[in-house]
């Protein structure tokens, strides 16, 4: 996978893929949009998906994932839209998410995520939709 340092757009949407994501996708750095849901994907989200500096759309909802949304994903800061939804995700937001401001939508809905929502979502101004159902949030 590292040799395609000049792809933009990774579609991979139902097509019965099975395994992890591998930790080389952060190589990719030209990557705009990660498409890769409705998948049979395992395992956590890479660390080094932070690397991706110009990635805009993260859709890998409806899969298998677990673990916790790595705080590097506040480091995507021209990321639009995140969708993971349909997952087992725990844990909380990490507060470098306030670092988005480019955020568009957020779908998390139905995972095992918790707690409280961080402050720092205040700065997410450019915020059109945001869908969190279907986990155990906790405040007002």
């Amino acid at each position: 996978m590292g040799l395609l340092t000049n792809l933009t757009q990774l579609w991979i949407a139902k097509i019965g893929l099975v395994g992890t994501i591998p930790p080389e996708i952060s190589q990719l750095t030209n990557l705009k949009d990660i498409v890769a849901y409705n998948n049979t994907l395992t395992g956590q989200i890479p660390n080094d998906i932070g690397d991706l500096e110009n990635l805009s759309r993260l859709d890998i909802s409806n899969n298998t994932l677990t673990g916790t949304i790595p705080s590097s994903v506040g480091l995507l800061l021209k990321l639009e839209d995140l969708l993971l939804s349909g997952n087992r995700i725990t844990g909380s937001f990490p507060p470098s998410m306030g670092n988005l401001q480019e955020l568009k939508q957020i779908l998390l809905s139905k995972n095992l995520l918790g707690g409280t929502l961080p402050a720092e979502f205040a700065f997410l101004v450019n915020l059109t939709e945001i869908s969190l159902d279907g986990n155990s949030f906790t405040g007002e």
